[in-house]
């Protein structure tokens, strides 16, 4: 699979490239089915797994995710209505919340996703978050608590220390240096800092969230989505006081940020898609935007994470039983066709990641120069009406030794992609002459040689060495 070079350039230009992009861009390719109903999703250290939490009817899983494959790997099972989770620093001990069951499930990666440990915690703990890879933080929805535990050994916890937290508290992030968490309140539309030093809480003023629903910190400043109002809220961390915000016309869900800080990943959960918005646009007064940047996903998102080394985006959709990808497309490229003179050649492929057109193309003289194939292009990709993208010709002899291509473009991630060429051959159908035909005749009979002299193959190729 190959990149042009214009797309290696594009990437580089953002959501510039993008603009005027409205609506949902970019149909979704080939979710990656979990399943019962996934919530948030994380990406792994190194960036080879990524985990989504997954409910299911009295109990619940992981599901763990090769990113290059896009195929889930495992189903590790957990408590009950699963959703947040997190990991360590060194990806070994995986953090669940079951706000079914009141548990913390501790997986260990290195045995083979087993739970290590199980922490009880007060009703419906919602989110976690792991400071410093020694303690772990989490809100309890209807236990109206935050309890942070020891897990500087992840296998047997210490006991809970547990911070009253009335208001519906439902998302917590932290400082990148550990120093405090934030949590969401959506009761009282709160927003309260922690110390982890003394465990000491500073509220903010009523009515900064409008019932919040996440929280995340990015580049120094608290962003908050919310169960009711459109828009994502922005939080001075120092004075928990609001400094701006974002407009929707949906609810927003989960987020995310690229590695670069270019993109705030949100998504939307009444449209089934995922807006990309340049934080750089922050306003105090937010208004919608007329033309927003999206890509479609399937119903209902909710977590949402990015690969810090690829840039690519998951996210859990929560009634569409699945993760959907966006990024670089990968490419299952054709295979080698071999068919006889007449007969009908055909070349399938698959995409992994959102794209939202593709054509096919052919090459006669050894790959060096690419044509379009006309009547090819599909200029909006469905996944659901075309899994297998698919392109087919009669093939005559005049096609031997061609190559053929699928190109796609994903215009909010990189451009065009190429996949790897296939290689048609066609044999030519020849029957039997000279010697062949009387020693044929002699030891078969007549009917026989007829039926044979339909189905004896030469290549030309054989044919040229004769």
């Amino acid at each position: 699979m190959r990149r042009t070079a214009a797309a290696l350039l594009a990437v580089g230009f953002g959501l510039a490239a993008a603009i005027g992009v409205a609506g949902p861009a970019m149909a979704d390719s080939e979710p990656i089915a979990t399943g019962g109903w996934p919530y948030r999703v994380v990406v792994s250290p190194d960036g080879s797994r990524v985990y989504a939490t997954v409910a299911l009817v009295g109990g619940g899983e992981v599901a763990v995710i090769d990113p290059a494959t896009s195929t889930v790997l495992q189903h590790a099972p957990v408590g009950a209505e699963p959703i947040g989770l997190t990991t360590d620093s060194t990806g070994r001990w995986i953090y669940v919340a079951n706000s079914g069951s009141n548990t913390i499930s501790v997986l260990d990666a290195d045995a083979g996703f087993a739970v290590a440990a199980t922490i009880p915690t007060d009703a419906q703990p919602y989110e976690v978050w792991l400071s410093d890879d020694a303690t772990l933080w989490v809100v309890n929805r209807a236990g109206a608590s935050v309890q942070r535990f020891d897990v500087t050994d992840p296998g047997t916890p210490g006991a809970a220390v547990t911070i009253p937290m009335d208001q519906l508290p439902t998302g917590i992030t932290g400082s990148p240096d550990g120093a405090y968490v934030f949590v969401s309140r959506s009761g009282g539309s709160l927003m309260s800092r922690i110390s982890t030093a003394d465990n000491s809480v500073v509220t903010s003023a009523g009515g900064l969230l409008d019932q919040a629903y996440t929280v995340e910190m990015f580049a120094g400043l608290v962003y908050a989505t919310s169960w009711v109002a459109h828009e994502i809220t922005v939080v001075d961390p120092d004075t928990l006081t609001r400094v701006g915000g974002f407009a929707s016309d949906v609810v927003t869900r989960g987020m995310a940020m690229s590695p670069d800080g270019s993109r705030l990943y949100v998504a939307l959960d009444g449209s089934a898609s995922v807006r990309i918005i340049d934080p750089a646009t922050l306003a105090v007064t937010p208004v919608p935007d007329p033309a927003p940047v999206t890509f479609a996903v399937r119903p209902n998102p909710d977590g949402v994470a990015v690969n810090p080394f690829t840039g690519d985006v998951f996210v859990g959709n929560h009634q569409g039983a699945s993760v959907s990808r966006a990024g670089t497309p990968s490419i299952v490229a054709p295979v080698d066709v071999t068919v006889t003179d007449g007969e009908t050649a055909t070349f399938s492929t698959r995409f992994h990641a959102t794209v939202d057109s593709y054509r096919w193309q052919v090459s006669r003289n050894g790959g060096a120069s690419w044509t379009d194939i006309p009547g090819t292009e599909v200029p909006v990709y469905n996944y659901d009406t075309d899994p297998n993208p698919s392109y087919s010709l009669p093939a005559t002899l005049a096609d031997d030794g061609a190559q053929f291509r699928v190109v796609v473009d994903a215009v909010l991630f990189g451009g065009e992609v190429e996949s790897d060429a296939a290689v048609l051959t066609v044999n030519e159908v020849l029957a039997p002459t000279g010697a062949d035909a009387e020693e044929l005749f002699t030891s078969l009979g007549v009917g026989a040689v007829l039926i044979a002299a339909g189905v004896l193959v030469r290549t030309r190729a054989r044919l040229r060495r004769t």
